[in-house]
């Protein structure tokens, strides 16, 4: 399935609309290159940002804007087998993740 951009930002609003990102943490399941992450990042208050493809992940660091470096981080990490304690997050972000 090619990727598409979303160059209408529909998806951004529909997201921030969705879930309040500003307050409190956010988990984002299966982040890729950072595609998604960086629709709703310069509105949260923290991110951490988990995938199993380590190249997706490095192309998604070596990506991040400057101004997100101190509120978004990237971590290997599976959703089959969350590497966090419960309740460590205050809402998931998991979409076009297989």
């Amino acid at each position: 399935m090619p990727i598409r951009t979303d160059t209408t930002g529909i998806e951004q609003r529909y997201l921030l609309d969705m879930i309040d990102v500003a307050q409190g943490r956010t988990l984002e399941i299966g982040c890729g290159d950072g595609r998604m992450t960086w629709q709703y990042a310069e509105h949260a208050n923290q991110v951490t940002a988990i995938d199993v493809e380590v190249p997706a992940l490095q192309t998604a660091r070596s990506s991040c804007p400057q101004p997100l470096e101190q509120s978004v981080s990237f971590m290997v990490g599976s959703a089959i087998r969350l590497p966090f304690a419960p309740n460590t997050f205050d809402r998931a972000v998991f979409a076009w993740s297989f």
